[in-house]
């Protein structure tokens, strides 16, 4: 079976067991594996040639992390054909990448007001990214967290939305989140255009909160869809440059600046967790390791100042 259509089975295969967006990276890892074989057989795939696929990345100084992820896209492929039945490579000869572990990029408060301040007050598409990144910078979530929102799901009157949690645990698969005053005037200005632009196009996800008109972001049509990942990433990413920021402003880097400001105020590890939506109390440990005030108020009892 020829690689391309070994690949399709297995994404088919995937797609309803994780989130789309890991289905989609898990495909197209696996495509430039297949055309760095020029599509051979699953079943001639070698140990050698996933070494010297991996080896390739290296060389072009792919990160440790993208080298991992496409270690393991082509684990999980050979994985999938040996149970089956197909006479594939041994799974357990995939090479398992270490990534390192790097310091989180930081928002920091001046980068949020220099971003907020470049998106223009009219226009629907500005009007709903303010809201958006209100949002982002306010709790902490995910920004595919936030693009899954419904309408329903927003109470102004409490401040608080109720959200699928990304990486959710069986016992826990919702968490609140809560927003300022300051994002409810963005919210409701964007709760406005958007019954407006609803009044004349058709959406099939009707009770999306952040949706884009067909033809992308910033685009015309005649129907609108919910707010995709990619398209609020690069408009995240033009609002930054417009602003002048030297360093990557995105939405992972506003949930770092949560959990660093929630580390400075002395919260504990389980209630960071249960704030971000971890599915670990681990995964909260970098927050209260590099910026809990605790280590260095205990050097100053014994240090002095």
């Amino acid at each position: 079976m020829k690689l391309k259509d070994a690949i399709n089975d297995f994404t088919r295969w995937k797609s309803p067991q994780v989130k789309g967006n890991t289905v989609y990276h898990y495909h197209w890892q696996l495509v430039n594996f297949a055309i760095f074989l020029k599509n051979k057989d699953i079943e001639k795939v070698t140990e050698r040639d996933i070494s010297e696929y991996l080896n390739l990345s290296y060389v072009f100084n792919h990160s440790a992390s993208t080298r991992e992820k496409q270690a393991l896209a082509i684990k999980h492929l050979l994985n999938f054909w040996q149970l089956k039945g197909l006479k594939v490579e041994n799974p357990a000869l995939v090479p398992k990448i270490k990534s390192e572990r790097v310091m989180p990029r930081v928002a920091t408060e001046s980068d949020y007001y220099k971003v907020i301040n470049v998106i223009p007050k009219f226009g629907h598409n500005h009007i709903r990214n303010r809201a958006i990144l209100g949002l982002l910078y306010d709790s902490g979530a995910r920004l595919n967290e936030i693009l899954s929102l419904n309408v329903q799901d927003v109470d102004i009157q409490t401040k608080r939305i109720t959200i699928k949690t990304e990486k959710h645990t069986k016992t826990s698969p919702f968490r609140n989140i809560f927003f300022r005053e300051a994002t409810i005037v963005y919210l409701n200005t964007w709760l406005k255009k958007r019954e407006k632009i609803l009044e004349h196009l058709t959406i099939e996800d009707k009770e999306a909160l952040f949706i884009s008109v067909r033809g992308g972001v910033c685009g015309e049509g005649t129907e609108a869809r919910r707010c995709s990942i990619d398209a609020i990433g690069e408009v995240l990413r033009k609002y930054s440059k417009q602003a002048g920021l030297k360093s990557t402003f995105n939405a992972h880097s506003l949930r770092h600046k949560f959990g660093r400001v929630l580390a400075e105020n002395e919260v504990d590890d389980l209630m960071i967790a249960q704030f971000m939506g971890h599915n670990s109390v681990d995964s909260s440990k970098i927050y209260t390791e590099l910026f809990a005030p605790a280590l260095q108020k205990i050097y100053r009892r014994v240090m002095g100042k």
